[in-house]
């Protein structure tokens, strides 16, 4: 029958017992792995029981303790650190902070910006005014002009500096009326108004034409 060592009850830790050894030099795994040995020792029922197991084996699963203990500390302090960094107006280069060693109050200052922004869209707070109107429907009719006269932006033009401007407009715009970009035209000083047809109110500035046109009037 083979003589299978048993777990004498002691060991004494040095360089090179453990299997890749990652932390043999460090000083607070080779104190703390006999006492880790003698734990499991314990753990498994010595002295009452023989423990089939060296101090190597109890080394190795100390080693691999640390080693996924150190991952998932790692992991759960980049999380909360990027709460605290994201957004920063510095690189890590410009930061001077050792972020392995630095210890980062948590914030939740960048949640609560996503999360008024959130809720502007849900219509649930946030931090942007929402104004509320109403339009009567008509039975047969699907198209309604929304220009009924309230958008006034006479005031607010006038109060715009600019050198010149240049206005373009699809005749056809359904979404907001040719109306509309006649009254900025007449009411903004130093601007020219140019109608185009066929572009619509979305594909206004992919149309090669329209840009050309801008490019013209920039360099004019």
């Amino acid at each position: 029958m083979a003589n299978i060592p048993i777990w004498p009850g002691s060991s004494s830790f040095a360089p090179g017992d453990t299997p890749f050894g990652f932390y043999d030099y460090n000083p607070d795994f080779q104190k703390d792995a006999d006492k880790v040995a003698k734990f499991c020792g314990l753990r498994l029922g010595y002295p009452i029981e023989n423990v089939e197991l060296q101090d190597i084996n109890f080394y190795a699963a100390f080693e691999e303790a640390v080693t996924v203990y150190s991952n998932e500390l790692f992991a759960y302090k980049q999380r909360e650190d990027y709460l605290s960094i994201e957004g920063s107006s510095f690189t890590y280069e410009e930061s001077n902070v050792n972020f392995q060693d630095a210890i980062i109050t948590p914030s939740l200052q960048k949640i609560v910006d996503l999360s008024e922004q959130y809720g502007t869209w849900a219509g649930v707070g946030g931090n942007t005014d929402w104004h509320s109107g109403s339009v009567y429907l008509t039975s047969s009719v699907q198209d309604y002009n929304l220009d009924v006269g309230r958008l006034n932006v006479s005031e607010f033009v006038k109060e715009v500096k600019v050198r010149k401007a240049y206005i373009l407009h699809d005749q056809d715009d359904r979404q907001l009326p040719l109306s509309q970009a006649m009254h900025v035209h007449e009411n903004w000083s130093n601007s020219a108004l140019e109608i185009v047809r066929g572009t619509g109110h979305f594909k206004i500035l992919q149309d090669e034409g329209v840009i050309a046109k801008i490019l013209n009037f920039s360099a004019s």
